[in-house]
């Protein structure tokens, strides 16, 4: 009797021990999220990079969800020797299934439109911003040139 209660209590901890090991742990981001959420599908992250730093947290297999949309990133996402894993425990970034992710390094700007003359749209950007293409919508569009080209 005494045996197969041993019996029992050893293939149980066998059987949890595999469960531990196979266990994956998944992290939820999304560009509507917020850094002080846990990262769960409800409460995501709002930042990949938030993401990576608790990943490099957890021990074994980590899921990183992208939800859909834009992620509008100030920097590059960087993988350092702190991001490697065991072969067993792999470190995954996929996008949400069915869902479209888009990384840009752009900066949104909120702009208020009105029209110039002769077809011409003008916006004042209120911070001091270099740059050399302007998307509308998703369209690019000519910008102004000197002189008049």
């Amino acid at each position: 009797m005494k045996f197969i209660y041993r019996l029992n209590f050893i293939i149980s901890l066998i059987v949890f021990s595999a469960a531990i090991s196979f266990a994956q742990t998944n992290i939820f981001v999304s560009p509507i999220g917020k850094d002080t959420n846990p990262g769960t599908k409800e409460k995501p992250y709002a930042t990949i990079g938030k993401a990576q730093v608790e990943a490099r947290q957890i021990a074994g297999a980590v899921n990183i969800f992208l939800r859909g949309g834009t992620y509008y990133l100030s920097q590059p996402v960087v993988m350092t020797s702190q991001d490697s894993r065991l072969d067993n425990a792999p470190l995954v970034y996929r996008c949400f299934p069915g869902e479209n992710v888009v990384m840009s390094g752009a900066v949104s700007l909120k702009l208020k439109w009105s029209e110039f003359k002769n077809g011409i749209w003008q916006a004042k950007v209120e911070k001091d911003l270099i740059f050399d293409q302007l998307f509308v919508n998703g369209n690019l569009q000519r910008m102004a040139r000197y002189p008049n080209y």
